[in-house]
């Protein structure tokens, strides 16, 4: 049945292991995801194929030293082994070690990169069969590689870094690669190689003999965040490349300058530029180490430089944020004084449209009152009295009495026109009076409806004035309050963040002193703990001793008994024996003396 839930098998250095027990394990374990074998050196191709067959989940698998791995291809497609098997059923697979797998070869290669898609980890070292063809089967597929190992592969060449840093694919994510003693490696590939590959943080480039200072210049140039490089054996190299490197690549911590050409003193100026390293020589190893605790070091600076980003992004999005707000409120009261200066627009327009009616209406009332006016001068004197009508001078009499009762019916006749022309003079007096007093009344609501209209207007003119006083006031309260508080906000995030530092560094300091003390405390307990141990094992060991002592010497007694008992029995049989051999002896000497007489008398009978 199995173990169908296992998902880790290590059994290497397992030397007697064959691909029986692999498939076994294959057969058992259907949920495996790593697998070490490394070490097992009679497993082979057909083992893989039986992996390939039953664990489909596989993301780790381990062959180091495992010399009988190659492609799988000897038998053909249809009966594929090894790697070619496995990459047609493990799809999943992630990481593979294929070190001083010496059958590896351009082919396996092809293999790896035509099934593993998924590959995060591939260490080639040793397998001096793979040559740059290999390399760029892998990265033309695998581009999701971020650890790859091509240590002592001596047929690697430009070729290959330039389709790992190619723009049609390549190894965009790359951040660990070794090519320590590749000896056909040049400045020209390491150039391809960071244009395309700018995560790498490891980089071994150990024994590249043909690599000088533009290589360094290239990796200053694009790796700037790079923090593990070896350049031993590298004699091509000066001072002038690592003080690139010096003024680049702030974050290495680790730099090996072994059998070249740099010297320590040459390195002491440019040491304070790596603040992660310390600068060390030991026999021939000669370079710069990491500090004690530098990537705890380096996060920590970078989470301090993420949050400074992040001060800097929240100040710019609420300056931002800000200035949206502020041109908010100026389009606000843009539109608001524009609004407010159609509106006064629009009323000016109406009162001056009012003003023309009243105008109109007073015109036509002026009129009417002056027709009425002309009207009544004729209807109540259509003919004017003159002054000179009142000296008629007679100047036709016949008679004297005619002339009486003219003069009396003249009289009469002035008299009368004099009395209604009194009449229509006090009408019109009378009139004019009531116009005036109407004109006065209609002058006094034009007055007060002009007066309340100047008092509307002079209201809501002031209640404007004081909306827009209080805007500007609200305007300029919010501004000096918005800068107050982000003034404020920032002076307390810097608090804050320097109180949190504080904080972190203490309870650091308080966390190590409580560890330390932990650790002294467990130490002595050990210790006492050890000493309570040895003493009990000396009392245990001792009454073993004593017990085995005794035990001895009683089993040496009961033997040395026994074997007294032994030997005199042994003694007494041999006596035993001894006699009876005797006994025998006699009989036979007997009967071979009487044979004697027998034959001697037959002989002289006969």
């Amino acid at each position: 049945m199995g173990c169908p839930a296992l998902a880790h098998v290590n059994v290497s250095h397992c030397v007697k292991l064959t691909d029986l027990s692999l498939r076994a394990v294959a057969d058992g374990c259907i949920r495996l995801g790593l697998l070490d074998i490394s070490g097992c050196p009679r497993m082979s191709d057909i083992g893989l194929r039986y992996l390939s067959v039953h664990c489909r989940d596989l993301h780790t698998l381990g062959l180091r030293s495992t010399i009988l791995i190659s492609d799988g291809l000897s038998l053909g497609r249809e009966n594929a082994q090894g790697l070619a098997a496995l990459s047609h059923g493990c799809k999943r697979l992630q990481h593979l070690d294929l070190t001083k797998c010496i059958r590896v070869d351009d082919a396996a290669c092809k293999q790896i990169g035509r099934g593993f898609h998924d590959l995060r980890t591939l260490i080639l070292f040793g397998c001096s069969s793979v040559s740059s063809p290999g390399v760029r089967d892998v990265s033309r597929q695998c581009h999701k590689l971020t650890l790859l190992d091509l240590s002592h592969c001596r047929l690697v060449d430009d070729a290959a870094l330039v389709a790992m840093g190619g723009s049609d694919g390549g190894m965009p994510l790359l951040q660990s690669l070794r090519l320590r003693e590749c000896e056909k490696v040049t400045t020209a590939g390491i150039q391809q190689l960071c244009k395309g590959c700018i995560y790498i943080r490891t980089l071994d480039l150990a024994g590249c003999h043909r690599l000088d200072d533009m290589a360094l210049l290239a990796i200053c140039d694009h790796l700037t965040e790079l923090q593990h490089l070896w350049l031993a054996g590298l004699h091509s190299i000066t001072i002038i490349g690592v003080s690139w490197l010096a003024d680049r690549c702030i974050n290495l911590m680790e730099l090996d300058v072994t059998n070249s050409a740099i010297s320590y003193m040459a390195l002491k100026p440019l040491r304070a530029a790596w603040k992660y390293g310390d600068l060390r020589e030991h026999g021939k190893v000669r370079g710069i180490v990491p500090k004690y605790r530098a990537m705890d070091m380096m996060f920590l600076d970078h989470y301090g430089t993420c949050w400074k980003a992040a001060i800097r992004i929240q100040c710019l999005y609420r300056a931002k944020v800000a200035r949206r707000d502020a041109a908010r409120r100026r389009e606000q009261a843009l539109v608001h004084w524009a609004a407010s200066k159609m509106q006064s627009v629009f009323r000016g327009r109406q009162a001056r449209q009012y003003a023309a009616v009243q105008r109109m209406l007073r015109r036509r009332q002026h009129d009417a009152a002056t027709r009425i006016q002309v009207g009544l001068s004729y209807e109540y004197n259509p003919y004017p009295i003159r002054i000179q009508d009142l000296m008629i001078q007679p100047s036709f009499s016949s008679s004297p009495s005619f002339q009486a009762s003219y003069r009396a019916h003249v009289a009469r006749t002035l008299a009368e026109r004099l009395r209604k022309q009194r009449d229509r003079d006090r009408y019109v007096r009378m009139v004019i009076r009531v116009q005036a007093a109407w004109r006065r009344k209609k002058a006094r609501d034009v007055f007060n409806s002009k007066r309340l209209l100047k008092q509307a207007w002079e209201a809501r003119r002031q209640m404007a004035a004081a909306v827009l006083q209080r805007a500007f006031r609200a305007y300029g309260w919010r501004n000096r309050n918005s800068l107050f508080s982000t003034a404020l906000k920032a002076k307390k995030a810097e608090q804050q963040a320097a109180a949190n530092k504080l904080q972190t560094l203490y309870r650091g300091r308080a966390a190590r002193l409580e560890a330390q003390q932990k650790r002294q405390a467990l130490k002595l307990f050990e210790r006492k703990k050890e000493h309570a141990a040895m003493c009990l094992q000396r009392v245990i060991r001792r009454r073993r001793e004593n017990r085995l002592h005794q035990r001895r010497l009683d089993e040496d007694a009961a033997a040395r008994s026994a074997a007294t008992k032994i030997q005199r029995r042994f003694r007494r049989r041999q006596d035993m024996l001894s006699y009876q051999l005797m006994k025998i002896g006699r009989e036979f000497q007997l009967r071979t003396d009487a044979a004697l007489r027998l034959q001697a008398a037959w002989r002289r009978k006969q």
